[in-house]
């Protein structure tokens, strides 16, 4: 069973030095640079779809959210997208909307990150 409370922020945002590690440095980078330009519209789909209390487009958003999250390894990106998603497929909207702040802020920093690390 999954844990439903809203994960907090982190200060580390992606495994950039595993990713370089496992890969190159180069492919880190592409790497990077996919996950911020799958991800770009993302939080304001989310946004969109609880307005129009869309939980499934939003579960959805949040599902991909996860997944690209995940490949970065980007813990905390994950961990509150998975958060959100359960929230969102359990219809519990109050959690969803509270989720989706603490997302908007993580997946913000881990943005920030990777813009920094891919210039």
């Amino acid at each position: 069973m999954q844990d439903k409370e809203t994960p907090v922020c982190s200060t580390e945002p992606a495994g950039v030095k595993n990713l370089e590690a496992e890969f190159d440095v180069e492919t880190a980078k592409e790497l990077a640079r996919a996950f911020l330009d799958d991800t770009n519209s993302l939080i304001g789909r989310m946004n969109e779809a609880l307005e129009r209390k869309d939980l499934e487009g939003l579960r959805a958003s949040a599902h991909m959210l996860k997944g690209c999250a995940r490949a970065l390894q980007a813990g905390q990106c994950e961990k509150v997208s998975a958060a959100l998603e359960s929230f969102a497929r359990d219809g519990d909207e109050e959690g969803a909307k509270e989720t989706l702040q603490v997302l908007t802020q993580v997946y913000e920093q881990t943005a920030e990150f990777l813009r920094n690390y891919t210039s």
